[in-house]
């Protein structure tokens, strides 16, 4: 099976059928990591790893640090798979030595600072991490992740009482944010409409508020996906939001949109009478 340093890993070389076996092997490895998860009881208040500050100081370290990295969009779905695969195989293990938990933590950190640093570029060399957004990584067809997967994910982090409390306000927050965006995009749209012909000045401001509300839109969820990456959530539940919906990428609306269907399913049994 073929390797994180083999070339095929990336598509390239090797021989053939090589990629195929190392898509199994991802598979087989998020399947056990599902399957360990399973066994390890729910995580409680203080479930995130210690010292968020720090984690938090760091997040935003690696951040700045990987903005502007030159990756293709093949190359980086070829190294998000190979990630998956070492995230999935080191947070299956039982009772992690301090340095495995601590090579885990570095790899999400890793990921996660990736991830958000591409949300955030608005350089048109990197619009295609929006497209694997809503891609099937094993066979690049754009189709986006059943609600079933990020159900499955959202088992298999365990998440507690109060870590759904958190994500349930975030995402609330984010989608107030959200619906104001959009009644401004709208009032641009019939501002742009509704001018002259003729008045280029203001067809140009037009143009710069619209680029400025789509950067808003990104950067908006930006916190939640930090807070998710460095306070809320410990290790092993980090790394299932990035295995479990493997072969998409994980999107963190579509885990938030699970978390607040969960807790308003649960509002509403608890709500029947007897």
């Amino acid at each position: 099976m073929a390797g994180p340093g083999d070339d095929s890993a990336d598509g390239g070389g090797g021989e053939p059928g090589a990629d195929g076996e190392w898509e199994a092997g991802v598979d087989a490895a998020v399947a056990r990591l599902a399957a360990t998860m399973q066994a390890r009881p729910a995580a409680g208040p203080g479930a995130a790893a210690a010292a968020p500050s720090a984690r938090l100081a760091s997040s935003a370290e690696g951040i700045i640090a990987a903005v502007g990295v030159a990756q293709g969009k093949r190359e980086f779905a070829a190294w998000w798979r190979d990630a998956v695969h070492g995230v999935a195989l080191l947070a299956q293990q039982q009772g992690l030595e301090e340095s495995e938990r601590g090579e885990l933590t570095r790899q999400l950190h890793e990921m996660g600072a990736k991830n958000i640093s591409l949300y955030i570029c608005d350089a048109p060399s990197h619009l295609w991490y929006f497209e694997l957004l809503c891609e099937k990584l094993t066979t690049g067809e754009a189709a986006e992740a059943p609600p079933t997967v990020w159900g499955r994910a959202l088992t298999s982090m365990k998440l507690g009482p109060l870590q759904s409390f958190l994500l349930d306000v975030a995402g609330k927050w984010w989608r107030g944010q959200e619906a104001e965006l959009r009644r401004r995009r709208q009032v641009l749209a019939a501002s742009a409409l509704f001018a002259a012909p003729g008045d280029y000045e203001h067809q140009s401001e037009v143009a710069e508020e619209a680029a400025r509300l789509l950067a808003l839109y990104n950067t908006n969820l930006v916190p939640v996906m930090v807070l998710l990456n460095t306070v809320v959530l410990g290790p092993e539940q980090m790394a299932n939001f990035y295995v479990q919906p493997w072969p998409w990428m994980p999107v963190v609306t579509s885990l938030v949109d699970a978390v607040q269907q969960r807790v308003a399913s649960k509002h509403t049994r608890q709500a029947q009478p007897p």
